[in-house]
């Protein structure tokens, strides 16, 4: 059985263009970092790509044009940094925490061949890497400086979900139970998930109307990756898929959100 609810899922028409813009993207430096970044991208080679797929299918949903199809690429693919610099540095929480409580780590784990400092500094370069993205191959200057604000936004609104929801529980005690867990994937998922539709729309120049109902469907299509209720699961992607159709209705690229949708209703049963 896949082991992740987007094993080949629909859209994955978008994943090679993306990918080929990524080959492109030359590490700003020869270090143990670029090393750690190198070696990581090769074992994640087969990597879903979940939102930057999102951020294409947005902006042609949204009746984008050569031009904005192009502008949207560079931030699809700082969407795949950012989805990395991410897991980096969950994975280097998660690897923390189990060492405080067993006294030992994996020896294949990335702390354990590179050290905590080096593994660190590749999350951050990749951060800045994303960052950098972002502000390259510009084709509308304003378009995507409002993008950069709303995807820098969701990216602090996923750290900051992961650094309250880890340390603080309902009480406001310290706190690292599953459900503390279940919550912060949750919120994480939700911002980026939702910025992702949206940058898409926006970068397609569509109206604010459109561009917030993108970003609820977005929020509730990462709910529903994140259920592992089939019943909770098929009506949040209902809910995204009704959020998507009264944003651009009768419009011949919502069969491919809807495909999508049934996908991860599907995947949760």
């Amino acid at each position: 059985m896949p082991s992740s609810p987007f094993e080949s899922p629909p859209m994955g028409e978008h994943r090679a263009r993306v990918l080929e813009y990524l080959r492109g993207i030359a590490l700003p430096f020869r270090s143990v970092a670029g090393t750690i970044i190198e070696e990581r991208g090769l074992a994640e080679a087969d990597r879903l790509m979940l939102r930057p797929n999102l951020v294409m299918w947005a902006c042609r949903a949204c009746d984008g044009d050569a031009d904005a199809i192009g502008d949207a690429l560079p931030v699809a693919a700082a969407f795949d940094l950012f989805d990395r610099f991410m897991l980096l540095h969950d994975e280097l929480v998660e690897e923390d925490e189990v060492t405080a409580l067993a006294g030992e780590r994996s020896a294949c784990s990335v702390v354990a061949r590179w050290g905590l400092g080096q593994s660190l500094n590749a999350g951050d370069a990749l951060y800045a890497m994303a960052l950098r993205v972002l502000a390259q191959d510009v084709g509308n200057a304003e378009r995507r400086l409002r993008v950069a604000s709303l995807v820098t936004r969701a990216v602090l609104e996923a750290i900051e979900g992961r650094t309250s929801d880890t340390e603080r529980g309902p009480n406001g005690r310290e706190s690292s139970g599953l459900l503390v867990r279940v919550r912060s994937v949750r919120r994480r998922s939700a911002a980026l998930t939702g910025a992702a539709l949206e940058a898409g729309a926006l970068i397609a120049n569509a109206d604010a109307g459109v561009c917030r109902g993108f970003r609820r469907a977005g929020r509730l299509l990462a709910a529903a990756v994140n259920s592992r209720d089939p019943g909770l699961a098929a009506r949040l992607s209902s809910k995204a898929v009704a959020s998507i159709e009264r944003s651009i209705p009768e419009h011949a690229h919502l069969e491919g959100f809807e495909n999508l949708a049934r996908h991860v209703a599907t995947r949760a049963a």
